[in-house]
């Protein structure tokens, strides 16, 4: 008898667990489409009309650099939490739901672009111009959240030219109902 209570007891465990993690899915899809719904007002990244469909944002080496970058910028205690958010990251991808009115760049299009920059620098225009992307284009990471979801840190590229872009990582703070920059953790200009 006790035996077939632990085991209830384990499968009530086990069925919560997948509630809360279908809970914070939908919570962070929520809390994404906001932050980036709010950035893509921003008048810097409004300029261009593309965007990547899978986001650059090669932060660290390894994925254990990377985790402890996160945990110490947002203060994540919970390694479940920060996996959680690192695995949605991965499988983040730009959709038109989050924005109807920008071009998607696929990967495919993106690997194209990278190859005809790698050959000349300046024939790459032509590329951003047949993609009707003539002011170049935008890639904006998926935000990673601390577990209150107050605070989100993000990553993003703008590419317009040999001499003409940026990319930053930056921290957001939730405060009177709207995502405010809160840090700039690392940014170049060229």
């Amino acid at each position: 008898m006790k035996n077939k209570i632990y085991l209830l007891i384990l499968a009530l465990m086990i069925i919560q667990s997948c509630k809360s993690d279908i809970n914070n899915e939908a919570l962070d899809k929520q809390k994404t489409i906001e932050i980036i719904s709010q950035l893509l007002l921003d008048e810097n990244l409004n300029r261009t009309n593309c965007i990547l469909e899978k986001p650059i944002w090669k932060l660290k080496e390894s994925p254990s650099d990377f985790e402890s970058y996160i945990k110490e910028n947002l203060n994540i205690k919970d390694t479940a939490f920060i996996n959680f958010q690192i695995k949605l990251t991965h499988k983040f991808v730009f959709t038109k739901e989050l924005n109807p009115d920008k071009e998607i760049i696929t990967k495919d299009d993106f690997n194209n672009f990278s190859k005809t920059f790698e050959m000349d620098n300046f024939k790459y225009l032509d590329w951003l111009k047949e993609h009707h992307c003539e002011y170049g284009f935008i890639s904006i990471s998926k935000p990673i959240f601390n577990e209150t979801y107050n605070l989100a840190i993000v990553h993003i590229e703008q590419i317009c030219g040999p001499l003409c872009g940026f990319k930053n990582t930056r921290i957001y703070e939730f405060k009177d109902l709207k995502w405010m920059k809160n840090t700039s953790l690392n940014q170049s200009i060229y």
